[in-house]
């Protein structure tokens, strides 16, 4: 993931090299140093705020998951293309080894064990819109149809 704070701090890192070649300077050292503690305390300040996100990480990974599957444009086919969705989301919990239980119908939540992979890291990019183009199996007439289902994924909060 792009950081516009590592390219200020490799910036900054080139300034203050190009500054400490002025101290030779004796008409310049003293404005070079002034400069030189400046740049270094930015650099300080931009270092601290992006180590503390390193170590924090993203704290929700760990966390159990809500999932709401919804059928969205797409009529009756929408609904079949939900609950196909459903399926797949289910089947393949189970066979990470989440616990998966239905909380209503098409909300589930998933619950990790200490052999599992964090539930949420798991899941937390299935959300969005999900489209499929098919002939569906209402269709008489063989056309194409295409339907959309919504994936909203939550961590669970404690």
């Amino acid at each position: 993931m792009y950081d516009y704070r590592k390219v200020q701090i490799q910036e900054l890192e080139k300034k203050i090299e190009e500054t400490r070649a002025l101290l030779s300077d004796p008409a310049l050292k003293e404005m070079a140093e002034k400069e030189i503690i400046d740049l270094e305390s930015q650099k300080n300040v931009l270092e601290e705020t992006l180590g503390k996100e390193a170590d924090t990480g993203d704290s929700l990974d760990d966390r159990n998951v809500i999932m709401e599957i919804k059928g969205a444009a797409g009529g009756e086919e929408a609904k079949l293309w939900k609950e196909e969705l459903l399926r797949m989301y289910l089947r393949f919990a189970e066979l990470k080894g989440f616990q998966v239980e239905q909380i209503d119908e098409g909300v589930i939540k998933i619950s990790g064990t200490p052999s599992t992979p964090p539930p949420f890291k798991t899941f937390k990019f299935e959300a969005g819109v999900h489209r499929v183009q098919r002939i569906p199996e209402t269709e008489k007439r063989g056309r194409i149809h295409t339907s959309t289902s919504t994936v909203c994924v939550l961590p669970e909060l404690e």
